[in-house]
């Protein structure tokens, strides 16, 4: 049973490289990864899921991978970042907009029950 989380993009002050992370809680995740840099840490984007959907992203992105969980911040990352960093984005789209490949197509379907549970609950006048 894979441990649910979230995957996370981090950037350490105006870095041209992300980090690709995984963590059950990001902030204190930020926090550990702030000591051991001089520039302040920030998560660009938390994404629900597990260390498979973290691996298949690594595979993904790994064309820009510099060293480890450390990628070059290309084009195709950041429009990944843009597109999936919407506080209020739906579950549809977020499905829709991230799943260009087979693996996190399947890897989001596996994680749609945690998207569920950590969508805010819409409202009569939101629908």
């Amino acid at each position: 049973m894979s441990e649910n989380g979230f995957v996370y993009f981090a950037r350490a002050g105006n870095s041209s490289f992300v980090k690709i992370g995984f963590a059950s809680d990001v902030e204190r995740r930020m926090r550990e990864l702030q000591t051991s840099n001089s520039s302040p840490v920030e998560a660009l984007i938390s994404i629900p899921g597990d260390r498979a959907l973290e691996g298949r992203l690594h595979k993904r992105f790994a064309a820009h991978r510099k060293t480890g969980e450390w990628f070059r911040l290309s084009d195709e990352i950041k429009t990944f970042i843009r597109r999936n960093g919407g506080p209020t984005i739906t579950l549809a789209a977020w499905r829709a907009q991230t799943a260009t490949d087979d693996d996190v197509r399947d890897a989001l379907k596996a994680n749609a029950n945690c998207l569920t549970r950590l969508s805010p609950p819409q409202t009569e006048g939101s629908r």
